[in-house]
Parts: structure tokens; C-alpha cells; sequence
């Protein structure tokens, strides 16, 4: 039995982790047989714990390297479905990279021309965020950098973990497709249902991020018409039922931060640490100065909250 694990993460190692990898870190999608393999081969907790007990420190590694280089496929399985967009997902997030402080960023939806529709690619949307195509994606790449520095320089929650740019960035959408640009250039024209139609793929990516130990510390919500919703998925009382992810202790902000600013303790197989979930306007609603990042991070009763000086 010991030997089959054995070969299971070896074949496994070979795919992912061996002569292929420089193909797996870009953004190209799965083929089938990969996504096959992935499926078959992909060690969870349990057998990593098991396997740790067994051979010592040197497969914990083998296994850890394993882990991080079967992340992309497991979150992609999670969107897998016609028309969906493909997220962003920065290196810290696939090498599991114990110092780094992890930002998940979450717009509202991507929009299509009609000259565009008929030959729509998953993978745009992550190489729009990385090229900083857009000025959307430029401008949330820098309210995350902002944010992220203030927390981890200043918060005792936060201490021990760096913010390197988008490397450690997460990027995706609360609607994860494309939607037509007749019926998704303003925020205003997507409803609800959209929103429910893609709970699932919210919920599933974060319960990946927390089998593979990779939570982030900072959920970035931009717009209005997701906050409640995102709030609700890590809320004790409301949470969906998560496999690997567990809440703990809630703290909102109160007075003005209230629907801004909540601290959450997290825990996935990688233990727990403070999870800061923040709500600013999206970029294209600033008309006014607050909930920008600066007004956020200058919020008293939000740096109360984040455990920054007051």
C-alpha cells in the first residue's frame, strides 16, 4: 500500500512539478488528460499527514511541492464550467509561501463586445489583471499594494507576512463569466441571480485555498452589490458548509466602517491566522472620497478593527 502511495505521488511530481512546469506556471488551460491525472492524483490532508507520519520530513516536503503545483488545477475545477473566466492567481498562492501576505481581490464582473463574444478565452480576464490591461486592473492592483503594506507594516494581526505585489495576489470575480457588454458595462445591470449562479464557485475556491493552506489574509470586495454576500460567506452563522475551511471569532467595525471592515479568524490545514475582509467602492463609483482606500485605511473606527494605531 505504501509503495502505490509512493508511485501516486511520484507520477504526480512528474506531471507537475517535473520537465512540464514551466508550461504549468503559465496560464494555459488543463488538457483533458492532465486535468485527468489531476483529478486521480491529487493528494489531500489526510494522506499527507499519513505520509508525513510514515517517512519523515523529506516526502512532507516532496508532498508540500506536490500540493502548491496541484492549486491551479484544483481551483480551475472549480470553475469548470462553459464561459467561465479563468482568475488571476499570483505565485505565493501556488508555492504556498509561508511569509508572504496573501490578497484575494474580487471585482464584480468582465464584460464582452459583441465583436469579441463569439471567441471569448477563460483566460483573458487573468492576463487583463496582469498586464494591467484596464484601468480597473491597474487601479485594484494598487489599492491591494496599498492596503496590503499598511496592514502587514503596522497590525500585530497581520506581523510576519511580506506583500511582494501581484505575486501575491488572488484576482477573480463575484460573476465568474463573461457577461455581454449590453447587459454588464454597469455594475447596476447585474442582478441577484447572477450573483447566485456563481455561489457555488465563491465558496468552492475558498475551501481550495484552505486544503491547500494557501487562505489569504486580505479579501479585497470592489463595488457594493457583492459586499453582503462575501460578508455572509465568512460569518459563523451564515457561512456555507466549507469542508476545510473553518471561522472562528468575527469582529466588525462599527459607526462608518461598519459595512466596510470585518477581522475574521480563519483556519485551513495550514492552521489559522486574521483574515481582514474589506468592501471599497469600485473604481469607476469614486465620485466621492470615501471608501477609497485612503479614506479606508484613515477610517478610525476600520483601524480598530485591522489593529492599527488609532
Amino acid at each position: 500500500m505504501e509503495r502505490q502511495r509512493l508511485a501516486r505521488l511520484d507520477a504526480t511530481e512528474r506531471l507537475f512539478t517535473g520537465s512540464d512546469a514551466g508550461r504549468r506556471a503559465n496560464l494555459g488551460p488543463l488538457s483533458r488528460d492532465e486535468r485527468t491525472a489531476c483529478a486521480g492524483l491529487e493528494i489531500g490532508a489526510e494522506l499527507r499527514a499519513e505520509l508525513t507520519h510514515a517517512t519523515g520530513r523529506g516526502l512532507a516536503r516532496w508532498s508540500a511541492k506536490v500540493n502548491a503545483a496541484t492549486f491551479r488545477p484544483s481551483v480551475l475545477r472549480a470553475y469548470a464550467e462553459p464561459n467561465r473566466i479563468h482568475p488571476f492567481i499570483g505565485e505565493s498562492f501556488a508555492s504556498g509561501d509561508p511569509g508572504a501576505l496573501r490578497v484575494m481581490t474580487i471585482g464584480i464582473n468582465a464584460y464582452l463586445s459583441e465583436a469579441d463574444w463569439a471567441n471569448q478565452n477563460p483566460e483573458w480576464f487573468a492576463g487583463w489583471f496582469r498586464d494591467g490591461t484596464h484601468r480597473f486592473d491597474r487601479t485594484v492592483a494598487a489599492d491591494a499594494a496599498m492596503i496590503a503594506r499598511a496592514i502587514s507594516d503596522c497590525s500585530p494581526h497581520f506581523s510576519g507576512v511580506a506583500f511582494e505585489g501581484n505575486a501575491n495576489i488572488f484576482h477573480t470575480n463575484a460573476v465568474k463569466e463573461y457577461v455581454p457588454e449590453a447587459a454588464g458595462k454597469r455594475s447596476d445591470q447585474v442582478g441577484a441571480q447572477h450573483f447566485e449562479d456563481h455561489a457555488a464557485t465563491w465558496h468552492a475556491e475558498l475551501d481550495v485555498m484552505a486544503r491547500h493552506g494557501v487562505l489569504p489574509h486580505v479579501v479585497i470586495v470592489f463595488g457594493r452589490p457583492f459586499w453582503e454576500r462575501a460578508w455572509q460567506a465568512f460569518h459563523p452563522k451564515t457561512k456555507p458548509a466549507f469542508k476545510h475551511l473553518a471561522l472562528h471569532d468575527i469582529v466588525t467595525a462599527r459607526g462608518e466602517g461598519h459595512d466596510h471592515a470585518s477581522r475574521i479568524e480563519v483556519e485551513g490545514t495550514a492552521g489559522k491566522h486574521s483574515l481582514a475582509l474589506l468592501g471599497l467602492r469600485h473604481p469607476a463609483a469614486r465620485s466621492t472620497s470615501k471608501s477609497t482606500p485612503e479614506w479606508l485605511l484613515s477610517c478610525s473606527d476600520v483601524r480598530e478593527v485591522l489593529g492599527l494605531s488609532v
